[in-house]
Order: structure tokens, then sequence, then C-alpha cells
């Protein structure tokens, strides 16, 4: 029972305290907002700029208890009409004095707090030129088909292009945009899906997301013969070949079967692999459609005679 008695005797005194401590006057700092206007709009500003200014103030202590508890406080107001400029190359360097802000801010503040200084009384603030230019999306893709598929023809991005503004040392250095990997398996058939844009550091883009297209397509097998193709063979030398021809196995998507020609698939025999001694060539592809997977060619290699 005494104990509690002790209890609310303290308790008493510590409010009393407290009631006594708020009636002084104080001197103390607090972190105001701040917002910015007249901001030059053929600049981009290199860095973050600051978003809160120190501030000394003084009052009563349940004045400043109130002032700092309220979520509301009005922003400190940054004019760069009232700033140094000085130009370098590329761009413009600012030193926006705070005693301008302080004198507007003055008249924003309840009647029972006062403003003494800003502890920073010059902000540094470095822009860069704004430049605007577009250039193109790029897809990053991860993908894998079910057997028997392919994909049939380029992947297409819709719109292909994007709007970039920012920095002109970053904007003259990108060549594209990337939108953030994508891996697909196992397709077996048209797919569309959006990807979203990857926004470098300190640029703006005119969108968040682009639609991917990748067209599939199933594929079968095609076999055929070829004739041979000789090279760099010197003129005072003729080449016969054994077999002249060789056995060809492709895969291609069944849309593209009516649009081989056999002759866009090239093999040949090149004099510069000869040996002394050695009477056997390698069959080497030369050139074939995009569209055409050579799985397999028969012989690998082929018997030669040489004639001068």
């Amino acid at each position: 029972r005494n104990l509690y008695t002790y209890l609310i005797c303290v308790i008493i005194a510590a409010v009393f305290w407290l009631l006594n401590a708020l009636t002084k006057e104080y001197v103390t700092e607090f972190e105001l907002p701040l917002s910015y206007v007249n901001i030059p709009e053929n600049f981009v500003f290199e860095s973050s700029m600051p978003s809160i200014v120190n501030a000394q103030v003084k009052g009563f202590g349940f004045n400043i208890l109130f002032y700092g508890a309220a979520k509301d406080v009005d922003s400190v107001q940054v004019d760069f009409q009232s700033a140094n400029r000085s130009y370098n190359s590329g761009g413009m360097f600012y030193k926006v004095p705070t005693a301008p802000a302080l004198k507007t801010h003055l008249t924003k503040l309840p009647s029972n707090i006062q403003l003494l200084k800003f502890w920073e009384d010059t902000l540094f603030i470095s822009a860069e030129v704004r430049r605007t230019k577009s250039i193109p999306l790029k897809a990053q893709l991860k993908i894998s088909f079910e057997r028997q598929h392919v994909q049939d023809g380029p992947v297409r991005i819709e719109p292909s292009m994007v709007s970039v503004s920012g920095p002109a040392s970053i904007v003259d250095a990108l060549d594209f945009v990337s939108l953030k990997a994508v891996e697909l398996t196992d397709l077996n058939s048209d797919i569309s899906f959006e990807a979203e844009v990857e926004v470098p550091d300190l640029i703006e883009i005119d969108r968040e997301f682009a639609t991917i297209f990748i067209p599939v397509d199933q594929t079968s097998e095609m076999e055929f013969e070829v004739g041979l193709k000789q090279r760099n063979l010197p003129d005072s030398l003729s080449l016969l070949l054994f077999p002249s021809k060789a056995k060809v196995l492709c895969e291609l998507p069944l849309s593209k079967f009516e649009l081989l020609d056999r002759t866009d698939l090239v093999f040949v025999v090149d004099f510069q692999d000869y040996e002394e001694g050695k009477a056997r060539l390698p069959i080497k592809l030369e050139s074939k459609p995009p569209y055409v997977s050579v799985k397999s060619i028969e012989p690998k290699r082929v018997e030669i005679i040489l004639k001068k």
C-alpha cells in the first residue's frame, strides 16, 4: 500500500514538473520540408534535390510540442528565380539562398513560434541540359520450345520505340532501353504479353510497359540431296569429288516449306582445308535461310582427286 501511494506521488510530481517545463521558452531545431518553384524546364538535376532543411525555432514548450507533432507543416518554398546561376560545360550550377525562403516562411508559422534561422544558408544544386530523343526498346528473353516447335520469325515489340528524356550526357549514351528479363519455357504456339520497361536512373520515359509478340510454329523434317561447290581452288588445278553430292536432313517451320529453295542451302569443299598426303576434305555449310536448321549431312567428308 505504501508503494502504491509512493508511485502516485511520483506520477503527480512528474506531471507538475512537465507542466512547469512546458511553460518555459526554448530554442530547438526542426526539419522542415522543402518545395521548389520556378524550376527551369530545360534543365534536369543531376541528383535528388534536398527535401528538408534544418531550422532553428523559438517558442514555449507547449507550442513547440504541438507544432512538432503536427503532420501538415507548411513546406519551405525555395524559388529558383532568386538563385545565382553559373554555366559549366553542358549544364548549370545553382546557388540558392535560403534567406528569401526564411522571410516568406515566417508568415506561415503559428504566431507563437518564432523561426530564427536555417542552418543551411545556401543550397548548392547542379543541373544539366535536358535532352529528349526516341530510341528502340530491346527485349531480354530466355526461351525454350516444345519438341518440333521453333520461333517462326523475329520477336516484335509494340511500340518498338520509346521517348526518353533526361540529362544530355546520359541520354546521348543510350542506344536502346531494355525491357525486364522474361523466361518462357515449352512454347508451342504464338504468344503475346506485356513486359515492364527498365527505366535508367535520372531518365524519364513516356511509357511503363510494351507488348512483346513471339511467333511460334510447328516444324517438320525434310531430306534431300545438294550439289557441293568448290572454294579457293587454284586456277592451275582441278578437283574431282566423290561423291559430288551430299544428303542433307533439315528442320524448318511448316509455314516455310513452300518457300524453301534447295539452292538456298550452300555446302562447299574448301581447298584451304587440303593437307598434303590426305585425300579427303570436310563438307562445310556456307549459307542457309535463317529459318532452316541443318540436323545432319552425309557424308561429312568427301574423297578428292587432284588434277593439274
